[in-house]
């Protein structure tokens, strides 16, 4: 029994050492917040084949999606300036024929079509098991003008891609053997034999972010180059990449990250094909919910914060110790008055002229439009709110809004916060929501004809199926399917498709700028890296299309004659497979009403987002044959800054204020009162008030009338009087210079009070002179 129990121990022991060795030699065995040899990461990814049935349904679920999708069509030829030529249902079809080395080929195949689009709205995400890993490089870079303007700009490495680079430093050498500190802010005069600005050029222009190079290239600079997520990029060919630095080719190695554990292949593999249990969507609960949708209903890390690679810094070794705090005082002019919070910060940047003076400027920093709850909107209006207040009572004249890297969110809330800005614009500017349609589609027609047919359905104002969720260019709630039926036909990108017509949402306006502190053209930049997209860029292109302030661009191609675009994917609206499907079993339980064409649900938990609705410019009349969406409309802003050192903000702004009036004027202080919006009682009290006013001023402006007339005959006659006096005085002197041989005379006194004294000094000097001619004559 004794021995049976020392074999059993035994064999157990012996178990968990061969468990242990094999662990330990799987590619797929990782734990989170480790840096991973790319070679086996990569063999980790090459682990999951290329699974038939997988791949086509993967494929059909994709295309059904696709169909709703707004520019399905005129992606095929989109036409200058941006020409896109993507036929999106042909090339999956090909990606279906083709046999790939593994499924994460297969996946990043569609990610990389996607990606020709530009269109960042319309991405294909990953499945989980790949969605979670990064490919790093050990270096982030920094980009300035070089002196010679003929020639590139510099590229240096400006640092680990942690905050923590002590640490990082100490576990990439202990990977690879390779010390990367010594490098630090060393210029890269090659990145593969090529100089190192073309390289950036080069792997910037498949980039998915925008259909502008200048906006691709600021993204590849702050994003791209550093860090890779696989959820929709791929891997480089080779583990290694080679740099020039002061005439010396150095090989540095591509590392691999992950933020969630791995145990084996086979789990590894479960997971690609089922999806992560953890991370699996959760299914709504129909009975106490109601389904509202929203613009920022899909969030997705690539549009909310790009930055990827920041979730790696939360939980893991290489955590900033440096918390930001901003810019004091001592160091920058700019002084930050309100801490970032609900994606808005508030600082003034100050700076001194020779013969003016001090001038301040307001900066309001938006990161996004993308709140979590009601708390978050309301913390944004709140901060809005604090920064004019300060504004006003500081008389800051001049506003800089900084939505540099803003990926967008909430649609209402950028039609509020524009109407606050411009709320002195609200009468004149129509329309004040944009135009919006949609493609038709089997699914489409469906989902419309029945709600609008199911009375509990069409009474529905919450979701966007009902024709009651929309409303006409008048403000008037449709009532009919007429919103989306018959619709009307356009010939786009060779293929003529239908489409609804034209609606808009019904968004509450009524936010009151209370300062009434409102910035003409001359008083207001705006301030874009071209990565201002959705609502960022709705909110951008409706002040651009107005003339409503000066616009300013930093970074992007380095020939500066080439203009840059303000804005990128401003779209409409951005849906996923996910929303379809929720209208699904929504439909189903609430309506009792069942959806034939539906697409099937995805294999794993992958993902794909697209342009649901599209819209037009509000400058232009959208009723037209053929109108262009904003999505292919060019923006350029009105000036550009030669700068890619992104976050040095003291240095863009001192390049940015130069844009304002060259001579700025010191703030009169303090502004005059702003004054009240007045009530309806209000109004007809100030009506009377008026009348009241009216009749007192008629009144007055007759007995003003007699005054003047009265003052005038009394001035005449004085005049008149004063004039008769004159001409006798006059006569009386010239008769005195006569008799005078001796030229005597006087100065005649011009007051008319004077003149009896005046003609009594004349008898008496005319007397003596009579009595001193008789004397002489005696005395001869």
């Amino acid at each position: 029994m004794i021995q049976s129990t020392n074999l059993f121990q035994l064999f157990c022991f012996v178990s968990i050492v061969l468990f242990l060795f094999v662990s330990s030699q799987d590619d797929c065995t990782y734990r989170s917040y480790t840096l991973i040899k790319y070679d086996q990461l990569k063999s980790c990814l090459l682990s999951v084949e290329d699974d038939d049935l997988n791949r086509e349904k993967v494929i059909n679920t994709t295309l059904g999606v696709l169909e709703q999708y707004a520019f399905l069509e005129t992606n095929r030829d989109s036409g200058s300036p941006f020409n896109i030529q993507v036929d999106l249902r042909a090339e999956l079809l090909k990606i279906n024929a083709t046999k790939h080395d593994s499924d994460f080929e297969m996946h990043n195949s569609i990610n990389k079509l996607l990606s020709s689009l530009h269109d960042p709205h319309t991405m294909y995400i990953k499945p989980y098991c790949y969605s979670l890993l990064y490919i790093m490089n050990p270096f982030t870079i920094k980009v300035t003008p070089n002196e010679i303007t003929t020639l590139n700009p510099i590229v240096t490495i400006s640092g680990s891609n942690f905050n923590n680079s002590s640490v990082f430093v100490s576990e990439y050498l202990k990977l690879t053997g390779i010390d990367v500190e010594p490098y630090f802010g060393k210029q890269i005069q090659e990145i593969d034999g090529m100089d190192a600005w073309d390289y950036i050029v080069q792997e910037a222009t498949p980039n998915w972010i925008s259909k502008d190079l200048s906006a691709r290239i600021n993204e590849y600079i702050t994003h791209d180059f550093s860090a890779i997520p696989l959820a929709y990029g791929g891997i480089p060919s080779s583990s290694t990449f080679k740099l020039k630095i002061e005439d010396k080719e150095i090989d540095f190695e591509y590392f691999g990250f992950s933020v969630h554990n791995q145990t084996n292949t086979t789990h590894f593999r479960e997971e690609c094909y089922s999806g992560i249990k953890s991370y699996n969507k959760k299914k709504r609960n129909f009975k106490n919910t109601n389904l509202k949708l929203e613009q920022d209903r899909v969030k997705y890390p690539h549009l909310e914060k790009r930055k990827l690679h920041n979730l790696i810094s939360e939980n893991s070794p290489f955590n900033s110790i440096i918390e930001k705090t901003g810019i004091s005082e001592e160091e920058s002019k700019i002084n930050i008055i309100y801490p970032k919070e609900s994606e808005i910060e508030f600082s003034v940047y100050t700076t001194t002229y020779p013969v003016i003076g001090t001038v301040d400027y307001g900066i309001i920093r938006i990161y996004s439009f993308s709140l979590q709850d009601e708390a978050g909107y309301e913390g944004f209006k709140n901060m809005i709110e604090k920064s004019y207040d300060y504004m006003y009572e500081n008389c800051i004249r001049y506003l800089i809004l900084d939505l540099r890297d803003n990926g967008g969110g909430s649609i209402d809330l950028g039609y509020q916060l524009f109407y606050y800005i411009f709320e002195n614009q609200k009468e004149k500017l129509t329309p004040k929501i944009g135009n919006y349609d949609l493609i038709h589609s089997k699914l489409h027609d469906e989902l419309f004809e029945k709600c609008a047919d199911n009375d509990k359905c069409y009474n529905d104002k919450s979701i966007p199926t009902t024709p009651k969720y929309w409303y006409d260019k008048d403000e008037n709630q449709f009532e009919t399917i007429d919103w989306y039926s018959p619709g009307k036909k356009y010939s786009r990108g060779g293929v003529e498709q239908s489409y609804s017509n034209l609606f808009h949402e019904n968004v509450d306006l009524s936010w009151e700028n209370k300062n009434k502190l409102f910035f003409d053209q001359e008083h207001l930049i705006l301030l874009s890296d071209g990565i201002c997209g959705s609502t960022c860029a709705v909110f951008s292109s409706k002040i651009f299309q107005n003339n409503l302030a000066n616009t300013v661009t930093i970074g992007g191609d380095a020939d500066m004659k080439n203009k840059a675009s303000l804005i990128s994917f401003p779209g409409g609206q951005v849906f996923d497979n996910d929303i379809f499907q929720l209208f699904e079993s929504y439909y189903l339980y609430h309506y009792d009403i069942t959806l034939e064409n539906m697409f099937d649900e995805y294999p794993s938990d992958q993902s794909l987002s697209f342009t649901w609705r599209e819209i037009y410019p509000m400058d232009k009349d959208p009723t037209g044959e053929n109108p262009t969406p904003t999505e292919f409309i060019f923006y350029p802003s009105d000036h550009r800054i030669n700068t890619w050192d992104f976050d040095n903000d003291e240095l863009i702004m001192n390049k940015t204020v130069y844009y304002f009036p060259m001579e700025p004027i010191p703030s009169p202080c303090p502004y005059p009162s702003p004054s009240p919006s007045p009530t309806n009682e209000k109004i007809i009290a100030k009506s009377k008030q008026v009348k009241s006013m009216e009749f007192k001023l008629f009144v007055s402006a007759i007995v003003l009338i007699a005054l003047i007339v009265f003052v005038v005959v009394i001035v005449w006659g004085l005049k008149y009087n004063h004039n008769s006096k004159m001409k006798t005085t006059h006569q009386l002197v010239f008769d005195i210079d006569e008799e005078n041989e001796d030229g005597f005379g006087f100065e005649l006194e011009s007051s008319s009070d004077n003149f009896e004294n005046q003609e009594e000094k004349i008898l008496n000097k005319k007397t003596t002179n009579k009595q001193n001619q008789l004397l002489d004559e005696e005395n001869k």
